[in-house]
């Protein structure tokens, strides 16, 4: 009689623990929080230049690659551990994307218009 109990009882753990391992989540991006100044729509590239250390080019993309903007800012020194920094990237980036949305509507694709 007591054996049986204890069976019972080690299966019915077992069954537990089997159906809290099967509920978990496994979508890992969806419990990683992006931080404040990453873009949805988009991500942006700064080139700097050794010799010429108060002159930056910044190229903004959209998430398929495609250039949409570019930017020099000149007299300045950036500093891209700066939270600030990167949230007015972020601005100029999402403000790119929003003007070249306007001029590139989304069901002409320039790629396949083109010659071979």
């Amino acid at each position: 009689m007591k054996r049986t109990i204890i069976i019972y009882a080690v299966a019915t753990a077992f069954i537990f623990i089997s159906f809290t391992a099967f509920s978990q989540e496994n979508n890992p991006a969806a419990t990683q929080h992006l931080p404040a100044w990453v873009s949805e729509k988009g991500y942006w590239v700064v080139e700097a230049n050794i010799h010429v250390p108060k002159q930056y080019t910044v190229r903004f993309y959209t998430n398929e690659n495609k250039l949409v903007a570019t930017k020099e800012i000149n007299g300045v020194v950036l500093n891209m551990k700066k939270r600030k920094i990167k949230m007015r990237l972020k601005s100029m980036l999402e403000s790119s994307l929003h003007d070249w949305a306007i001029t590139h509507p989304a069901g002409t694709n320039e790629d396949l218009a083109q010659k071979p």
